[in-house]
């Protein structure tokens, strides 16, 4: 359900307001205005050929399948920023098999991409996991890196 998924982003946006990060000039900046949402994953109003309109317009404009849900607009060491697909909690799935097939093929393959061109992607299952891979990202420690040229 979307709307479990949509809470726990909420989660992470409303701790994010109270949360300042480092940025490149010396100063602090509050992190919710570096975590930017992308809405690719919004209901379009009306019938079905209103919406296959909608569509073709966000299409012909940019909106591209499988997109991550935040980017952290924040370079941390070799990082040019940090991409997160939210997901819900993994107790909400109803199973392993629902959990591995959560993530779809065009979110695997722009997860891949990203990272091909220097920016770090996540799959988070709910606030507890995406909070902890955004602080250690923005503290320098990523904490899915294995080596310092960024090889996993």
């Amino acid at each position: 359900m979307r709307h479990l998924e949509d809470a726990e982003q909420q989660a992470l946006l409303q701790r994010a307001a109270y949360t300042t990060v480092p940025v490149a000039d010396g100063s602090s900046r509050p992190l919710i205005d570096l975590l930017i949402a992308i809405p690719n994953g919004a209901h379009l109003a009306g019938d079905e050929k209103q919406r296959g309109i909608q569509m073709r317009r966000l299409k012909a404009v940019g909106l591209k399948p499988g997109v991550a849900d935040l980017l952290l607009a924040l370079p941390r060491g070799s990082w040019h920023g940090l991409w997160v697909e939210m997901k819900k909690r993994r107790e909400d799935f109803r199973g392993v098999a629902e959990i591995q097939s959560a993530v779809s093929d065009d979110q695997r393959r722009f997860g891949e991409l990203m990272t091909l061109v220097g920016y770090r992607h996540a799959v988070c299952y709910g606030f507890d996991e995406a909070w902890p891979v955004i602080t250690s990202y923005v503290e320098g420690r990523d904490m899915f890196l294995q080596g310092d040229d960024g090889s996993r």
